[in-house]
């Protein structure tokens, strides 16, 4: 049997990305080195019951520090690198109903990467770290009521 193309791996109009805790989880490639280095591998976006989330996966144990500035989030990352360029594309968010207008990984060299998210309106975050199918996590939650999202 053919092996099917990445881009056939999800029926069309289907999300084909990383869902935390799902069971089907997509197939993502590592550097070489991977066993000894931190990569970040998927940065993604959740609406939740009580807010929203910010995610980022990770072939090893992060160690996150948070920090907050008015109208910016910074979650630091020491020791990882971006497993590929594309993950350091930035999520526009603005659209949805969120305190979050943008989010973007920043890479640093040896220093590590940093989540970095702009805030358009004042919002507390609560960062937590997991271990879930075989992955790690961080977590950013943000709890609000209600954000009315930017006219489209």
């Amino acid at each position: 049997m053919p092996a099917r193309d990445a881009a056939e791996s999800e029926p069309r109009g289907e999300y084909a990305g990383v869902t935390p805790g799902l069971p089907r989880m997509p197939r993502i490639p590592l550097p070489r080195n991977a066993a000894r280095t931190c990569y970040l591998t998927w940065m993604g976006f959740q609406l939740t019951p009580t807010g929203s989330r910010l995610f980022i996966q990770a072939n090893q144990g992060l160690a996150p520090q948070l920090s907050v500035t008015p109208g910016r989030l910074t979650v630091h990352l020491p020791g990882c690198r971006l497993a590929s360029a594309n993950h350091a594309r930035p999520l526009d968010l603005r659209y949805f109903a969120t305190p979050l207008a943008a989010a973007r990984l920043v890479g640093s060299g040896a220093k590590g990467v940093s989540l970095v998210a702009d805030l358009r309106q004042v919002a507390t975050p609560t960062v937590t770290a997991h271990r879930m199918q075989r992955w790690h996590y961080v977590f950013v939650e943000l709890r609000h009521a209600h954000v009315v999202p930017r006219d489209v």
